[in-house]
């Protein structure tokens, strides 16, 4: 569903005058900001523009690899692909081993 994050070519889209939709590559997630564009709150499960389901976020399986690797969110060895979306978009964890 990443064609709805090119389709918006904000990184936050305007739902209400004081709440947005935003997209976090890291775990491939979509979620409704806060009130006054606090941070996020709800992660969506289905596309507020067309009403199809979003892939599930990425986020447990994130931590699990990291946790696999040894390492926690704010440890200053954490490699870089894992503060982007190459660690699931590549389709290979750190170690290069295939995991889907």
């Amino acid at each position: 569903m990443r064609a709805h994050v090119q389709a918006v070519s904000e990184p936050a889209a305007l739902v209400a005058a004081d709440r947005a939709v935003l997209y976090d590559l890291v775990f491939d997630e979509y979620c409704l900001a806060g009130q006054g564009m606090t941070p996020a709150t709800e992660v969506l499960a289905w596309c507020p523009w067309c009403g199809r389901r979003l892939p599930p976020s990425k986020r447990e399986r994130w931590f699990d690899e990291l946790a696999r690797h040894g390492v926690g969110p704010d440890d200053p060895d954490l490699d870089e692909r894992f503060r982007t979306d190459a660690w699931w978009r590549d389709g290979a964890d750190a170690d290069g081993d295939r995991s889907g």
